[in-house]
């Protein structure tokens, strides 16, 4: 005689097929989220290695070193050519600027000084405050003030009267979603005109 499943058994097994089902596709979004997470790291931390280097090509000293470029005019894009004067450096408005060799990654030099921590347009070594954002939301501009906002923070009870930029540092860093750092770069000093680049 043969015997056929019930209606109990059925739904015993498709409660565990489901289950299963369920796990696995959790599994893999998890999987999925820390793949992303993992290259946004490795973007992170490409960038925020190559962005000094680029800072150093740029960090000329005249030959009157009196009329290079000061320190802080190298804070923003850490570019000197085009930095806004008077910019306020930490404000949560001021702009974050695109890395474009790694889509996704945006920074800016918070502060930028001489060795000493002054504004000596002599100086040989300058240092960088450098912060690095992984941004996985596809935006054509961003601000520190925009991220603090996507992100909730001026929605906690701890947001007013406190330092929002650090913050909101804090808050991305320890999420891995950005890196701040110090460097220091080293001026070279800039090559007679005609002469260097193969020009």
């Amino acid at each position: 005689m043969q015997r056929g499943f019930t209606l109990i058994e059925l739904l015993a097994a498709c409660g565990v097929f489901l289950f299963g089902f369920a796990a696995a596709i959790g599994l893999m979004t998890v999987g999925t989220r820390a793949r992303a997470q993992a290259d946004g790291l490795l973007r992170l931390g490409l960038a925020a290695s190559s962005l000094p280097v680029e800072f150093a090509l740029d960090a000329w000293l005249a030959e009157d070193p009196q009329q290079s470029p000061p320190p802080s005019a190298y804070r923003g894009d850490g570019q000197a050519e085009v930095a806004m004067p008077g910019e306020a450096q930490e404000d949560l408005d001021a702009p974050l600027y695109p890395y474009r060799p790694q889509p996704g990654i945006w920074y800016r030099v918070l502060r930028a000084s001489d060795a000493r921590g002054g504004d000596d347009r002599a100086a040989a070594v300058l240092r960088f405050e450098l912060l690095v954002v992984w941004n996985p939301v596809p935006d054509e501009t961003l601000t520190l003030r925009e991220l603090a906002q996507r992100h909730r923070l001026d929605r906690r009870p701890d947001w007013e009267g406190g330092d929002h930029l650090a913050m909101l540092i804090e808050y991305l860093t320890a999420r891995g979603l950005a890196v701040r750092e110090t460097h220091w770069v080293i001026r070279r000093p800039r090559m007679p005109e005609g002469g260097g680049h193969g020009g």
